[in-house]
């Protein structure tokens, strides 16, 4: 009986150490994807003369939200920025998706987590 007080427990504080280990990555991912958008709308006002990180950042937007924005360049190779409205559309998914954004410490960078359902027949009672 001692046995099985003692794998529970065992159990219980390995749940509850991968649940942390979720949530701090879900924290991290929503720092980092917060800190993106800040940016980049703080680019729009005060265009950087390198733009190596704002580009990196809207990649890193478009990959998770798969919203693409107006970024790129005219023919005369001027920049154009995302719009106040690619802004706003990426906040608000962000918002209603902040749960499921997780950080991969081996590719370093933030995904999706998607939880997978198993296939399978629901019974009523």
């Amino acid at each position: 009986m001692k046995g099985y007080f003692n794998l529970s427990i065992i159990f219980v504080i390995a749940i509850v150490c991968q649940s942390f280990i979720f949530e701090n990555n879900n924290h991290k991912a929503t720092r980092l994807v917060n800190n993106d958008l800040k940016y980049i709308e703080k680019c729009t006002r005060h265009i950087p003369k390198d733009t190596k990180q704002l580009i990196k950042a809207i990649n890193n937007m478009e990959r998770i939200t798969g919203i693409r924005s107006g970024f790129g360049f005219d023919l005369f190779g001027r920049r154009y920025l995302p719009t106040q409205q690619d802004i706003n559309r990426w906040r608000l998914w962000v918002e209603k998706n902040k749960r499921m954004l997780r950080w991969d410490n081996e590719k370093k960078q933030v995904y999706l987590y998607v939880e997978k359902k198993m296939p399978g027949k629901i019974y009523e009672i």
